[in-house]
């Protein structure tokens, strides 16, 4: 697998894929919105091939493996929009969330102010098929995801963020609906909040334990890992299939399947790559990193400051 990894280089974002030895792949560059709120809603989705990616607020792009890329769908967003989109993991379908924000000198104190989102699916290409799913005039939500055919959905806040999130979606909750009706499906959400990012599996908040989320939206409690305590701020992260869970701190430890693994680094974890490897950030540093569980050993992506995922993607 290929790590998505952004940054922001001058007056442009950068999306690259990242290999497990630390080296870029391949990279491109974007044009940020003009505003974005929500610094937690993505700009970026994973699908078995490619990554896609926004350029400024209505353009979606695409990067594989072997450098190539192009462009293969319009947003219709507003001036002061803000779009997040989900492509599903054979290419055919986008799922998006527009954001619709007033121009920043109607802002409370620099607190933007809210005027709604719409949800909606369609062809990737040409925008054939289309479906309405959702409209709101308060609520903060958009797709992350596919798994199974049905959309994986966060729900999110107004505007985020500076710091470390627990999530990378400043998630209160995740969905998962059928993107042909918007019916829900399941949702897992455990007060103060979720931990980590989901795949197959979304770890809770206190006291930590993963809950599976079936290809048809059931879900059901995991046997394993063990609950451990909140590490708090450090993140943690469950494991592809849901049978280890990596734990953030002055140390990472790796728990289930055994003892725990004690590793040489500290810092907050951001994700399962695959089975071997996870993303973290080292303590006192903004860049990201990769560790090899196998090799005990770790590299450097100095141009990564978000995770976004996998190629192929581990949703699907």
């Amino acid at each position: 697998m290929l790590a998505v990894v952004t940054g922001f280089s001058g007056t442009k974002w950068e999306v690259a894929l990242a290999g497990t030895d630390g080296a870029i792949i391949t990279q491109a560059t974007a044009d940020p919105p003009i505003i974005q709120p929500n610094a937690a809603a993505p700009w970026t989705s994973t699908s078995l091939t490619r990554v896609y990616y926004l350029n400024a607020r209505t353009e979606v792009r695409f990067l594989d493996p072997n450098g190539n890329t192009g462009s293969v769908t319009r947003i219709p967003a507003g001036d002061y929009d803000q779009s997040a989109f989900a492509v599903s993991p054979d290419d055919k379908r986008i799922a998006v969330s527009i954001l619709s924000y007033a121009p920043p000198w109607e802002w409370t104190a620099s607190f933007p102010k809210y005027r709604g989102m719409r949800m909606y699916v369609e062809d990737l290409v040409g925008g054939g098929h289309h479906v309405d799913l959702f409209a709101s005039t308060t609520v903060v939500e958009f797709p992350i995801g596919w798994t199974g055919g049905q959309l994986v959905i966060a729900v999110s806040t107004i505007a985020c963020c500076t710091r470390v999130l627990i999530n990378p979606y400043n998630a209160s909750a995740y969905h998962v609906a059928d993107p042909e009706t918007g019916k829900r499906l399941a949702s897992a959400t455990t007060a103060p909040g979720l931990w980590a990012p989901p795949s197959r599996w979304a770890p809770c908040a206190g006291t930590i334990k993963a809950r599976r989320h079936s290809n048809d939206g059931m879900e059901a409690p995991s046997p394993r890992p063990a609950a451990v305590s909140s590490p708090y701020p450090y993140l943690v992260a469950t494991s592809l299939d849901g049978t280890r869970v990596a734990v953030g701190g002055d140390r990472i430890r790796i728990m289930g399947g055994g003892p725990d693994d004690v590793l040489s680094e500290s810092g907050y974890v951001y994700g399962w790559l695959d089975s071997s490897h996870i993303v973290f950030q080292r303590l006192g540093t903004s860049s990201l990193s990769v560790f090899d569980l196998q090799a005990h050993a770790g590299a450097d992506w100095p141009v990564a400051r978000n995770y976004w995922g996998s190629v192929p993607t581990a949703l699907s």
